[in-house]
């Protein structure tokens, strides 16, 4: 009788990871080169940078790299200059057809001491020159991965939270290096919960099937843990907890161990205690903790733990979850967790799993 509740236990914690769970493209059209065009220079892709004032910025120290999908990097014919009638002004000439090529522009801006960036793809659908125009380097490429995230351009956003990675002026500041790994941890953990899908045998010759992306997991958490050499970032903490709640043992990946019992233990073999101490961490770090690009709050994380608690045999009173339910700011999710757990905790005060 003790796991009569055990599908609404599995809902509560699969409605607590969906609440704590863990921009550009296209083509552009053909327009007047302003650099001129060459009678052989085939297809043309040309822009000018500008930095955040409006001043066109050039080498040494704004870059320009165009990458064909397999990685090969396109020589520009024309780099940008710092002065000049040309300045800010660079083109690629006799550019490949109806392929995805990446576009990344990096710029050190003395005045704030940071690598600015822009990242962006076009695929060039017929001959003449795409012109891009003025591009203004207004945002890093933490701002972009992160607007990249909230877009759910999961691709870009990591283009963007890799190149700050690797960017070492953002590798010497480790706010904003271990805000890279944060970002790179909630794409993972996002496209890993995006994806998943349960877990089953393939029918026929039992060959074992595991839906639930452990490799986004996996990744998720390795860069969550990066990214917590700072122990300051909230976010992160917050990311990995949200993560080891969704996450399944490696035990749940063998079916010779489990048999056809795999979705019963999988429940019991989840990382709560890992996921109670990330959490706790994070109110920890920013106990005001409120998610710049998910519906998260302090609050959510509050509700988490009560349930987490109580599945590990602590003492959790009604009383608790009804105060939190009243006055704390919660998404919908939580709410849902804070509605099943009073009859929780009626029927098995101390669930000890």
């Amino acid at each position: 009788m003790k796991f009569r509740y055990l599908p609404i236990i599995i809902l509560s914690i699969l409605l607590a990871a969906g609440a704590l769970a863990c921009g550009g493209g296209g083509s552009d059209p053909v327009s007047d080169d302003p650099t001129g065009q060459g009678p052989n220079d085939g297809i043309v892709l040309a822009g000018r940078i500008l930095d955040r004032e409006g001043n066109p910025v050039g080498t040494p120290w704004a870059t320009v790299k165009l990458t064909d999908p397999n990685g090969g990097n396109l020589t520009p014919s024309m780099q940008p200059t710092s002065s000049g009638p040309d300045a800010g002004a660079f083109r690629f000439i006799n550019l490949p057809m109806g392929i995805p090529l990446t576009l990344e522009i990096g710029l050190f801006q003395l005045s704030i001491g940071r690598n600015l960036g822009y990242i962006h793809t076009v695929t060039l659908i017929s001959a003449g020159t795409y012109n891009l125009g003025d591009i203004v380097l207004e945002n890093d490429f933490l701002d972009n991965g992160w607007n990249a995230y909230v877009s759910k351009d999961y691709t870009l956003a990591l283009q963007n939270f890799n190149r700050a990675f690797h960017d070492r002026f953002i590798q010497a500041d480790l706010t904003y290096s271990s805000s890279a790994f944060t970002g790179i941890g909630w794409v993972y953990a996002k496209r890993g919960k995006d994806n998943q899908g349960g877990l089953y045998y393939i029918d026929g010759d039992g060959n074992w099937i595991d839906t639930i992306n452990s490799y986004e997991w996996d990744q998720a958490i390795i860069n969550f843990k990066s990214a917590v050499s700072n122990p300051n970032d909230a976010d992160a903490w917050v990311g990995m907890g949200g993560c080891y709640l969704t996450m399944i043992g490696d035990a749940n990946k063998d079916p010779v161990l489990l048999g056809p019992f795999i979705p019963f233990y999988s429940m019991v073999t989840w990382y709560f205690d890992d996921a109670e101490e990330a959490l706790e961490k994070g109110l920890l770090a920013d106990p005001n903790y409120n998610c710049s690009h998910d519906d998260i709050t302090a609050d959510d994380i509050r509700a988490t733990l009560l349930f987490l608690n109580w599945i590990q045999g602590a003492s959790v009173s009604v009383a608790e979850v009804n105060a939190l339910k009243q006055t704390g700011e919660l998404n919908t999710g939580s709410l849902q967790l804070l509605d099943i757990m009073p009859d929780l905790i009626n029927y098995n005060p101390y669930p000890q799993l």
